[in-house]
């Protein structure tokens, strides 16, 4: 499995802290994000290219493998957004090939949740931030 991390800008979008959120696959294999949690607490939360140090998990991402694959999962992208102590705090599945039930990706989003992370560092302080993640999946 690769995990890479996606810099996007313009989804900055401040989320409140949230349970994770599953989103419906459209008939493209992309996530319907419309029912993500809109912006209601001001908070600002950094990309990548905006911090000195992104978050990153301890010691990995919390993703159970086997299942994915089981279902025949071949990548997945997930925004985290993380509080500047470290804990993620909302994670959105953005996009599933291929096209995968619901409840598969309330699955994926909840267990990335789990995962343990130090906070992204900015001018020497912890932000809040926001991982754009990609796991690419395939048989070795």
């Amino acid at each position: 499995m690769q995990v890479r991390s996606v810099s996007a800008q313009g989804l900055l979008t401040a989320l409140p802290q949230a349970a994770p959120v599953e989103s419906a696959p459209n008939a493209a294999g992309s996530a319907d994000t419309t029912s993500a949690p809109q912006a209601s607490t001001g908070t600002r939360y950094f990309d990548t290219s905006e911090v000195d140090t992104p978050a990153m998990p301890l010691p990995e991402w919390q993703v159970d493998v086997a299942i994915l694959m089981a279902e025949g999962v071949r990548s997945v992208s997930v925004d985290v957004l993380i509080s500047e102590s470290g804990a993620a705090q909302h994670c959105a599945v953005t996009r599933v090939e291929p096209p995968q039930q619901p409840d598969l990706l309330a699955a994926v989003a909840s267990r990335l949740c789990e995962t343990t992370l130090r906070p992204a560092m900015r001018r020497g302080a912890a932000v809040p931030s926001v991982r754009h993640i990609e796991l690419v999946l395939a048989a070795d």
